[in-house]
C-alpha cells in the first residue's frame, strides 16, 4: 500500500502575516483558515530560535536564487515538533515582490534532532536582546547622562565610577520594566489580540508568542533584572548615604513601570500611562543621576527632565499606532485608542513642539544653561518626522517614523549633554 504524502502550501505578505492556507496545510499544522488568515505570521509554525537564526536568511536567499530548500522543524498547534522539508519561493507580481509562498512536505523517516537546524551562540544572545528590548534603551542612557552633566554644570565634580554604576543599575530596572510589561500584555490578552504589531517597534517583543520564553520565564527574567538593580542601587545609596532620595525615586519609577501594565491598576489601560512614562523617564532618572553625583535631589534636575520625558512618551506614542486595534480589543485603552490615529497624529506634533517650548522654557529659567539650546537642532528632523506620521498613520510605513523617534529622542538628548558640558 503506497503510504498518502501531504504537502503543506502557505502564502503570507513580506511581513510573514498569511494570506493563503491550503487544505494540507491546516492538516499539517491543525490550523483552521479562521484561526491563521490575515491574524497570524508564518513565524507560527517554526521554533522561536530557528526563526531568530535562520528564516531571514533563507527568505533573503530564495529571493537571490529564485527559491530556496532545506530541511528543518515545524511546530504544530498542539505543540508537538516534526521534521520537515520546505521550499521557499517569492511572490512577484507585475515585477514588484509582494511575498513568499512556502511548501512543506513533512519527513516522517526522519527526527526532529536530525533535521533542526544548529543554534548558534550570537543566535541565542540575540534572543536575550530581544527578550528585554534592550535596544530600547537609550531611553534611559540619554537621561543618566543629562542628570550627570547637569550635576558638572552646577559644580559637582563627575565620578566616573559612580556614573557607570547608575546606567547599569537603572539600565537593569528599565529592561525588568519592559520584561514585567511583556508578561502582564501576555496576561490580559493584549499582545495575543494584536495582529499588526511592527517588530521590533511595537507589540512586545514577541518571544512569549515565538516560544523562546515561557510567559513564568519572562516574569522570572523581570524579578533577577529588578533584583539586579535594586542590589546596585542599594549599593549606591549605602556608600553615599543618600538613602531618602534613592528610596523614593527607586520606588515611584518601580511603580510606575510595573503598575503601566500590571493588574489592577494598569495605568496604560486608563489613559495616564503616558504621564507615567514622561515622569519615569524624564524628571525621575535625570534627578536619580544628578542625586549619585551631588548627594540630594536637585529640584533643576526634576525640570531639567522634562523634555527628554516628553521625547519617550513620543516613542511609546508612535509605537501604539500599528497597535491600536488590539489595544481595543483587549480593553487597552490608550490615548492613541481614546482619541483615534488622525488626532494622534496632531498630538504626536503637540509633543514635540512641547518638548522645544520646554527646553527653552528651563533655558530662560536658568535652570540649564543657554548651551543646551543645542537641542533645538533637531526641530527640522521632528516636523519631518511628524510630517511621516501624519502621511502614514495608517500605513505600515509608519516604521520610519518608529526609528526617526527614537532617533529624535537620542540625538536631541545628546545634543543637550554636549551642550551642558561645554557650560561646564
Amino acid at each position: 500500500m503506497v503510504k498518502r504524502t501531504v504537502t503543506s502550501t502557505v502564502h503570507c505578505d513580506l511581513e510573514g502575516k498569511i494570506t493563503y492556507l491550503s487544505d494540507g496545510a491546516q492538516e499539517i499544522f491543525q490550523y483552521t483558515n479562521e484561526e491563521l488568515l490575515g491574524k497570524e505570521r508564518v513565524s507560527i509554525f517554526s521554533p522561536g530560535l530557528v526563526v531568530l537564526g535562520h528564516v531571514p536568511r533563507w527568505l533573503k536567499q530564495s529571493v537571490t536564487e529564485g527559491h530556496f530548500e532545506t530541511d528543518t522543524v515545524f511546530v504544530r498547534k498542539d505543540g508537538s515538533q516534526f521534521a520537515a522539508h520546505i521550499r521557499l519561493t517569492p511572490i512577484i507580481k507585475d515585477g514588484v515582490h509582494t511575498g513568499y509562498i512556502g511548501l512543506t512536505t513533512p519527513l516522517p523517516d526522519k527526527s526532529v534532532e536530525e533535521t533542526m537546524p544548529r543554534i548558534s551562540i550570537v543566535t541565542k544572545i540575540l534572543s536575550w536582546l530581544y527578550i528585554t528590548r534592550s535596544p530600547f534603551l537609550s531611553a534611559t542612557i540619554v537621561p543618566v547622562l543629562l542628570g550627570t552633566a547637569l550635576a558638572a554644570w552646577l559644580g559637582y565634580d563627575t565620578k566616573i565610577g559612580l556614573l557607570l554604576l547608575t546606567l547599569l543599575g537603572v539600565s537593569l530596572a528599565h529592561l525588568g520594566v519592559n520584561t514585567a510589561n511583556d508578561y502582564f500584555d501576555w496576561k490580559s490578552g493584549a499582545d495575543q489580540a494584536n495582529v499588526d504589531y511592527v517588530i521590533p517597534f511595537s507589540g512586545g517583543s514577541r518571544m512569549i508568542q515565538l516560544g523562546v520564553i515561557s510567559p513564568q520565564g519572562m516574569l522570572r527574567t523581570s524579578l533577577v533584572l529588578f533584583g539586579a538593580g535594586a542590589i546596585i542601587g542599594t549599593y549606591l545609596a549605602t556608600t553615599l548615604a543618600i538613602w531618602p532620595g534613592v528610596g523614593i525615586l527607586a520606588l515611584a519609577g518601580f511603580a510606575i513601570g510595573v503598575l503601566y501594565t500590571a493588574p489592577p491598576i494598569r495605568l496604560v489601560a486608563r489613559g495616564i500611562g503616558e504621564l507615567g512614562i514622561m515622569v519615569a523617564f524624564g524628571p525621575l532618572i535625570v534627578a536619580g543621576a544628578a542625586l549619585v553625583q551631588i548627594g540630594s535631589i536637585e529640584p533643576k534636575a526634576l525640570l531639567a527632565g522634562i523634555p527628554t520625558g516628553l521625547l519617550t512618551v513620543a516613542i511609546v506614542w508612535v509605537n501604539q499606532f500599528p497597535d491600536i486595534k488590539g489595544d481595543a480589543a483587549s480593553d487597552k485603552r490608550t490615548l492613541v485608542v481614546r482619541l483615534g490615529l488622525k488626532c494622534s497624529s496632531w498630538a504626536y506634533l503637540v509633543l514635540a513642539l512641547a518638548t522645544y517650548v520646554s527646553l527653552v522654557v528651563l533655558v530662560l529659567m536658568e535652570t540649564l544653561p543657554t548651551q543646551a539650546l543645542a537641542g533645538l537642532v533637531t526641530v527640522p528632523f521632528a516636523l519631518y518626522v511628524t510630517r511621516q506620521i501624519f502621511i502614514n498613520y495608517e500605513s505600515r510605513a509608519i516604521k520610519g517614523a518608529m526609528s526617526g523617534t527614537i532617533f529624535l529622542h537620542f540625538l536631541t538628548g545628546i545634543l543637550m549633554v554636549v551642550g551642558i558640558w561645554l557650560a561646564v
